[in-house]
Formats: C-alpha cells, structure tokens, sequence
C-alpha cells in the first residue's frame, strides 16, 4: 500500500446496508418475469430470500476483499483514488433505493433491446441522485435448445448473472477497466447482474460511426481472449462520444471453449458466432506500442499472488463444479498473453471466419482449414 494510506473501512460509505425485505420466504409467481416449473431439480433460478440473501452475502464479500487488494496494492494516490471511486460506484448500486418501477430496456432509438435475455431498466436513487443501471434478472435468461440449456454450449441458463459479475471482477482484477460498475442484487425478478448504464455512448448497431479509442479495443479483446466471451458483437460494446469503450453483456462468458477453442473457430457443435469478437478481430491491427501498454497490466496481475488468490474465490461462487478447470485455462491465457506480450496470433483465425454465414458443413471446414494455414503461416513470420 502507498505510505500513508488507511484502510479499506475508511472508504465505505457510511450508511445502513440494505436489507432484503423480511416476511416473505418465496417470490410469488405473479413477480417471476419467467416461469422456472420446467427446470430440473438442482438447476432453477435462484428463487428464495434466503438463497438470495446469501448468494448476494457471498458476492458482496468475494467483491469488498478484491477492492481491499486493489487499494493495499496501488502504488501512487491516483490510482488510490481511482480504485475509491470505483468502490463507491460498486457500493452506490448494491446499496441505493428504487427509484421508480421498472422498465423494459430500450436503446437509444427507443427500440427495445435486441438480445434475447430479459433486461429492465433499473433506475436507483442515492444522496439525491438518479442513477441508471440494466437490470438482468436470472428468471429472465433465456433458454437454448432445451428448457435447461443455456445459449451457448456448457454455459447453463440461470448462471449468466454470476458470470456478468465474475466478468466485471476479471476486468478489475486484471487492470482493464472497460467493463461498466456490475453488481449482484435482487429486485422483483428475483436475483441477478445490475450494470451501470454509460450515458451518452452507443453502440456500434445504433451508431456505426463511432470509433473507439484503440487502447480500449486492445483492453476488450484481451478481456474476450481470457474469459472465453462468446457474445462480443456490435451490439454488445459501447463507444462514448469520446471514444471511450465499454464492455457490456457479458453473461456468455467462461464456457468450456475457453478450454480448448481460439476466437472464431467452427466446431460440429460451436459456429463462428458463437466465439466471435469484433475487437480480437480488429486488435492486431493495432500499434503494437499499445498494446504494450495494456499488457503490462496483464502483467502486474501475474505478479499478484493476493488477486490471483482473491480471483480464484470469484471463479469458484460463479462457477461452481466447473471452476477449477476454466481457472487453470483462464490463467494459461492470461499468463501465455504476459509472456509473449501480445495477443496469439491464432486469434487471427477470426479474420477468415468472421466471413462465413456462421452455419456448418463443407464451407465451414474449408474455413477452418483456410485459418488453421494462415495462423501457421503467422506463426512462422512472427
């Protein structure tokens, strides 16, 4: 910690936590945005308050000890500060009051929004501020193939607010920062991921002029690269009028892909979308000056013993039975990323097969082979 700094308790805001309400022990159907009777045993939405109540307990505890790190860990006042401030952000949304009722999502050409989960417009009320935020509750995820099955291979429906929050702690952890303030919290859908809402910026389907800024596109895709997003499309970042980036939506994350795929790779059972990520597409492309930049911060997170610790506490709530393995990947990304102090070249796959239609057969394989030969072929040169 820089002299002189106190602790963490210094920081927190001084008021009352919020309570969940007492006095009721279900979520009455009437408030489920989504009927959950057809879910197996063991794989429902978590319904109770006191499920609620302890998932959020867990989340809250796993969330202060990253933010204890990060303060004991900064080395100047103004990377102190930095860290505060995100804190009291972090805080505002876990803590504030209801403003007014929900509603459902819009962008800003009053569309509603176009993924296929339910999201709701969660405005908040703090010290005489109105604060928006995206509302993300699990009762509203959608399903895959079967009732159970989440939109992407091995990522369970019902579990992607858990991975919109462990997304959110991987960007601080790692010293990206583009991915917007992400809480857990229950409101009348029941638990799920709240996320600041970026006044001002759009995204690229409702604005395709805007640039953003070239570190926060090397920032997103080395977010994508580590945790296996399988959802970066043009729709699911935003650029402000600044050019500053964000990555939002990030619930599609920490699949069993990250295991095994590179970006873009068709499989029998994975298409081309299903890993894609315009920033990794467009990142090589890049100064490699900063690139530099960002991975050096990828490699301070290597050098922290305390946030790695910290970390693997965030991937084993989120994930459950499947922590330990997409860790040892996360890690070997992360790590691979540190060493070689660029993104792998086999993230250019995504070049070849961002032109496919994104469905199987001969054309697809043909794709893959076309990729596999020009990665090769940058292996060589590099």
């Amino acid at each position: 910690m820089a002299e002189g700094i106190e602790p963490i308790e210094k920081y927190f805001m001084k008021k009352e936590k919020r309570i969940i309400p007492e006095g009721k022990t279900e979520i009455a159907p009437t408030e489920l945005l989504k009927s959950t009777t057809s879910w197996p045993p063991g794989e429902r939405p978590i319904e109770t308050l006191s499920e609620a109540a302890e998932v959020l307990r867990e989340a809250d505890g796993i969330s202060t000890e990253m933010f204890d790190t990060l303060i004991t860990e900064a080395d100047s006042p103004e990377k102190i500060q930095e860290v505060i401030g995100e804190l009291n952000s972090f805080l505002e949304l876990r803590e504030a009051e209801m403003a007014k009722p929900l509603e459902k999502a819009r962008d800003s050409l009053g569309q509603e929004t176009p993924g296929t989960n339910t999201f709701y417009f969660l405005h908040l009320r703090e010290r005489g501020r109105e604060i928006k935020t995206i509302y993300k509750p699990s009762s509203g995820e959608k399903e895959g193939p079967t009732e159970s099955q989440g939109l992407r291979p091995g990522i369970p429906r019902g579990s992607y607010f858990k991975r919109d929050w462990l997304t959110y702690m991987v960007d601080r952890a790692v010293g990206m920062g583009v991915v917007p303030t992400t809480v857990m919290r229950r409101e009348k859908g029941g638990i799920g991921s709240v996320q600041k809402w970026i006044e001002g910026a759009k995204t690229l389907l409702e604005d395709s002029t805007r640039k953003i800024n070239e570190e926060d596109e090397i920032k997103i895709a080395v977010l994508d690269a580590i945790t296996g997003q399988q959802d970066r499309h043009k729709g699911n970042y935003v650029v402000a009028e600044d050019g500053r980036g964000e990555a939002i939506d990030n619930g599609l994350s920490f699949g069993p892909s990250i295991k095994t795929l590179h970006r873009g790779e068709v499989t029998e059972s994975l298409s081309a979308l299903e890993t894609f990520s315009g920033p990794l597409e467009r990142a090589k492309e890049i100064d490699p000056r900063i690139h530099a930049r960002v991975i050096k911060k990828v490699e301070s997170f290597t050098k922290s013993t305390r946030r790695q610790e910290v970390l693997k506490k965030a991937f084993d709530f989120a994930l459950g039975k499947d922590a330990d393995e997409i860790w040892q990947a996360f890690l070997e990304k992360v790590f691979t990323i540190s060493g070689e102090k660029r993104l792998p070249v086999d993230y250019s796959q995504v070049d070849a097969l961002s032109k496919i239609k994104f469905s199987l057969g001969e054309e697809a394989k043909g794709a893959v082979e076309m990729a596999e030969e020009k990665a090769e072929e940058e292996r060589a040169a590099a």
